[in-house]
């Protein structure tokens, strides 16, 4: 018989990992965490982008560079520029020359 909290062998437990298998587990997914920060990053990069754009009083656009200037520390100019195709691809904003409008206008 078995004391109170005591586990049978190969058994799981439901109790955060101890100080002892954290570093473990932290050094093996290290690439993987960086990776999905990126991902979550450029996400909502993406979205700010959208919402700022779509917010925009009706017939003003929101020059590149300027969209640009406030996220300069999360993406790369090449990153920006393909995250742009991606939007006005999917049609959650509109492109005319540098400017950038909601996508319901036009």
């Amino acid at each position: 018989m078995r004391a109170i909290g005591e586990q049978a062998r190969g058994a799981v437990s439901c109790a955060p990992p101890t100080a002892s298998t954290a570093p473990r587990f932290a050094a093996a997914s290290g690439r993987f965490d960086e990776d999905r920060v990126k991902l979550i990053t450029g996400r909502r990069v993406a979205e700010a982008v959208t919402l700022v754009v779509n917010q925009l009083p009706q017939g003003e656009g929101a020059p590149a560079h300027a969209l640009y200037a406030g996220i300069i520390a999360f993406l790369s100019i090449d990153e920006f520029e393909t995250m742009m195709r991606g939007l006005v691809f999917a049609g959650r904003v509109r492109r005319e020359g540098d400017l950038y409008y909601p996508a319901g206008e036009g």
